[in-house]
C-alpha cells in the first residue's frame, strides 16, 4: 500500500499486529510523538523493516511508525511473520541482526529501561563473583540443555559452588533433565516486591540430586512474556556473589531478555551440532553478536553431537568460523536418550567417550580451578578421580 507523509502506521502503545517492510520512501520511528517530548528514534528507508520486535515478543508497539515522505509499505501480518521465521532461517537470523543493532543503538541513547534497585546490589561489590558462562544456540536440537546440566555437574565435582539458571523461558526442559519440580519459577519471581537473597533462595532456588542448584523456567509458554532483561538483571546481581559458577541456559531466539544474558555473560559457549545449515547460522550468529561489539575473546563453540567421518568437523569448523573450540563431544543417541529417561546424567557413564568429552570441556572452563581445596588440590569429587584414573587431563 502507498501511503502519504504524516500518516501514523501504528501507534505507541498500539497492540502489535505485523510487521512493515519499505518498499520505497521512508518512515520516521519517534518515541512520545505528538507530545512536548517527542524524540525522533530513526529514519528508515528503502529495504529497511520495523515492528519486528513487538510481533516477535507480543508486546505493544514502544514507539510511534509515522511516514515521513510518501511511501509503498509492505505489511507482513503476525501469523505470516511466524511462519516466515520457522521456515527460513537465514531470514530470522537478518532480522535478528538488525534488532541486536537497534538494541545496541538503544542502550548507546539511554532508552533500555534501568532495572529496579534493590537494597542488596552493593553485594556486586564484593570481591567474591561467580564466573557466568551463557549457553545458546541458533538452532533448536544442538543439545544446549544436556551439555548445561551434565557440565553443571562437572564443576561442582571439582568443588564449585554451581547454579544453573533455565533461561530459555518459552520451553525450558531444565526441570524434566534435572528431575525437579520447582518450588516457584522465573515467572513468580516477575511477580516479587521485595527482591532479595533471603526471597530468592527461599522460593527460587531448587536444590537438585545431583549437587548444583537450580532456578526453573517458567512452566506455561505464554507466562514467559513477563520474564524480562532487567529482571535477569537484578537477579543475577543478587546472586552473583553466592556461587563460582553460574550456568544459564538459553533459546534460540535473539530477543532481548537473551541479548541482556548475552551482554552480561563472562564467557559465551555456543553449541551447534555438525552439519552445514548449523555452520551458516553460526556464521550468521557471529555476525549479530559482533553487531553488539561482544569480544571475540568471550566466545568458544562446542562442537555437539559428532559423528565419524563428518565433514563438518573441529578443523572445519575453526577455519570457517575463526573461533576458539571449547570441546567437541560424540553423537551417543541411545545413552542420551536413557540418561533423560531415568533422570540421570551422561557424565555417571565415565566409561563413554561423551563422557570423557564433557569432563574435558568442563576444564577448559574451569582452567583456574576455581572450588579447589586450600591445599590447591581437587576435592575428592567423581571428576578428579575419573581425570586421574582415564588420564583425561592435558
Amino acid at each position: 500500500d502507498v501511503y502519504g507523509p504524516g500518516v501514523a502506521l501504528f501507534r505507541e502503545g498500539d497492540p502489535s499486529s505485523a510487521f512493515y517492510i519499505i518498499k520505497w520512501g521512508s518512515v520516521k520511528i519517534v518515541k512520545s510523538h505528538g507530545s512536548p517530548n517527542a524524540k525522533a528514534l530513526a529514519i528508515l528507508r528503502e529495504g529497511d523493516f520495523f515492528g519486528e520486535m513487538g510481533v516477535i515478543e507480543d508486546s505493544p508497539r514502544y514507539a510511534s511508525a509515522i511516514v515521513e515522505d510518501e511511501a509503498c509499505i509492505i505489511q507482513v501480518k503476525k501469523a505470516d511473520f511466524d511462519e516466515l521465521m520457522s521456515v527460513n532461517p537465514s531470514i530470522a537470523m537478518k532480522i535478528m541482526v538488525t534488532v541486536t543493532r537497534r538494541y545496541k543503538s538503544n542502550i548507546e541513547a539511554g532508552i533500555e529501561a534501568q532495572p529496579p534497585t534493590t537494597s542488596l546490589q552493593a553485594t556486586t561489590q564484593m570481591n567474591h563473583m561467580a564466573h557466568m558462562i551463557v549457553f545458546h544456540g541458533s538452532t533448536g536440537g544442538a543439545g544446549v540443555s544436556t551439555i548445561v546440566c551434565n557440565l553443571g555437574f562437572c564443576l561442582k565435582e571439582m568443588g564449585a559452588r554451581v547454579l544453573l539458571i533455565d533461561g530459555s523461558t518459552q520451553f525450558g526442559d531444565l526441570s524434566v533433565l534435572l528431575d525437579v519440580i520447582p518450588k516457584q519459577t522465573l515467572y513468580q519471581m516477575a511477580e516479587e516486591e521485595e527482591f532479595s537473597l533471603e526471597v530468592i533462595n527461599t522460593n527460587y532456588i531448587n536444590s537438585t540430586k545431583f549437587g548444583f542448584d537450580f532456578i526453573a523456567a517458567p512452566l506455561k509458554p505464554e507466562q514467559s512474556e513477563v520474564v524480562t532483561a532487567d529482571l535477569f538483571r537484578v537477579l543475577i546481581d543478587v546472586i552473583r556473589p553466592s556461587y563460582d559458577f553460574i550456568l544459564v541456559d538459553t533459546y534460540h531466539l535473539m530477543q532481548e531478555p537473551i541479548l541482556t544474558l548475552l551482554e552480561m555473560a563472562d564467557e559465551i559457549a555456543y553449541v551447534m551440532s555438525p552439519d552445514l545449515p548449523s555452520m551458516k547460522n553460526a556464521r550468521l550468529w557471529l555476525e549479530l553478536v559482533k553487531a553488539l561489539d561482544f569480544t571475540q575473546a568471550k566466545i568458544r563453540v562446542v562442537l555437539n553431537k559428532i559423528i565419524p567421518n563428518s565433514s563438518v568437523n573441529v578443523a572445519s569448523v575453526q577455519k570457517n568460523l575463526g573461533v576458539e573450540m571449547l570441546g567437541a563431544v560424540p553423537y551417543d543417541f541411545d545413552l542420551a536418550l536413557e540418561c533423560v529417561n531415568k533422570g540421570e546424567l551422561v557424565v555417571n557413564h565415565p566409561n563413554e567417550e561423551i563422557a570423557k568429552a564433557i569432563i574435558s570441556v568442563s576444564e577448559q572452563l574451569n582452567p583456574q580451578g576455581k572450588g579447589k581445596s586450600e591445599e590447591g588440590s581437587f576435592f575428592s569429587g567423581w571428576v578428579g578421580r575419573l581425570t586421574s584414573r582415564f588420564k583425561l587431563s592435558g
